[in-house]
């Protein structure tokens, strides 16, 4: 009988860490996959928090300019003042910008600015 079960006992072990090599390899996979997924969420979400930074930055840059060039004679002059100290302005809060980068944060902040205010007309009514 000892001898039967000193065969048996190694048999049973092997098996036993077969089944736990399995089941462990399985978990594994499983949580290599779930980080993976975490990761790249996170990704993500560093990037729309970039992004909201940056329209968040662009839009107190559009303030300080829209102050700074409230009073002016010259509209054509103001547009082109405002472009110039806008982009001035953001590139020192975000050196890292291109000028694509630039334009498209301009037109964002306009965008909203603007809606619902009237469009001026260069049209002198008779």
């Amino acid at each position: 009988m000892n001898e039967l079960i000193n065969q048996i006992v190694p048999l049973l072990i092997t098996c036993f860490l077969g089944v736990v090599a399995v089941v462990i390899k399985s978990v594994g996979d499983v949580a290599i996959k779930f980080l993976i997924a975490k990761k790249e969420e996170a990704i993500a979400k560093l990037g729309q928090a970039e992004y909201n930074k940056r329209i968040s930055t662009a839009h107190d840059i559009w303030g300080i300019v829209d102050e700074y060039f409230r009073v002016n004679d010259t509209l054509q002059h103001t547009i082109d003042d405002k472009v110039n100290l806008f982009n001035k302005l953001l590139l020192e809060r975000i050196p890292t910008l291109e000028q694509s980068d630039l334009d498209y944060l301009r037109q964002a902040i306009a965008g909203q600015i603007n809606n619902g205010k009237t469009v001026l007309s260069t049209r002198k009514e008779e």
